[in-house]
């Protein structure tokens, strides 16, 4: 009996202890838990609040990321709403506006507590996909740092990032669009280490499957920047970690975060 109930109580432990990447739980400091977590959220909206230009939010649906990652601005704003651009958006110049808030969930937490047709794309069902794409609209913050917030999806617990941003939206979002239809590639390849690297590029889904000497490695979702791709996470290598893949405006050349590859 005593080993099931200590059983039970480490699941439940575990479970709480989930919710929040950046909260500490037990009270080991001279502040309260609850003094902690109301400074911790108003940090958070402070640094939201103070990017002229806003944020670059990649945001990654679905809990394996099989849709891949699609780039949003968000410019928080002082009377608490947001507004966002969208590389989906048919008018990506216009931005969308609707209320934002923090709050407390064992942990702080940011909501975009009103519809929003850019944020809340992902997670709005229709005829043909009653279930939407699996986004979400409730992100656990894990780190918060003066040009990027580390989050995690409260439904599919992917992490993202949000980036300070500096650029024109418009312009920015017009250059994604842009590199994405110029992408022809269907792969590179490259070798270090004594492994011999073949990468193949799912455009559609947004995806790359990473071979080492012919056997599947990897596949990690993408999402489209100005120069080329952002991986989800690192691929992990004996040529370095590769995090981004620069293309060249005819897809005739390409390079790699983490050694030398060839298209």
């Amino acid at each position: 009996m005593k080993r099931r109930i200590l059983s039970i109580l480490l699941i439940a432990a575990a479970a709480f202890s989930a919710q929040s990447c950046l909260f500490e739980q037990n009270d080991i400091f001279e502040e309260s838990a609850s003094l902690r977590l109301a400074k911790t959220m108003e940090e958070t909206d402070k640094v939201l609040k103070d990017s002229p230009n806003g944020w670059l939010f990649e945001m990654f649906p679905e809990g394996s990321q099989s849709y891949g990652g699609y780039a949003m601005i968000c410019k928080f704003n002082d009377d608490q709403t947001v507004d966002v651009y969208s590389e989906l958006d048919s008018t990506p110049e216009t931005p969308v506006n609707s209320y934002y808030k923090m709050t407390n969930d064992n942990g702080p937490v940011l909501i975009f507590d009103t519809y929003n047709d850019n944020l809340h794309f992902f997670s709005t069902p229709s005829s043909s996909a009653y279930q939407a794409y699996q986004g979400e609209f409730e992100f656990v913050i894990c780190e918060i740092q003066s040009d990027v917030i580390k989050v995690r999806g409260s439904k599919t617990g992917n992490i993202m990032y949000l980036r300070k941003f500096t650029e024109d939206p418009a312009a920015y979002l017009n250059n994604v669009l842009a590199k994405d239809e110029s992408i022809l590639l269907s792969g590179f390849k490259g070798n270090a280490g004594g492994k011999n690297l073949t990468a193949e590029i799912d455009i559609e889904n947004r995806q790359i499957d990473f071979y080492l000497d012919g056997e599947l490695a990897e596949t990690i979702a993408y999402t489209i920047t100005p120069e080329g791709m952002r991986l989800y996470k690192p691929f992990e290598w004996e040529g370095g970690d590769i995090t981004t893949v620069s293309i060249s405006d005819d897809s005739s050349s390409v390079t790699v975060t983490g050694g030398s590859v060839s298209g």
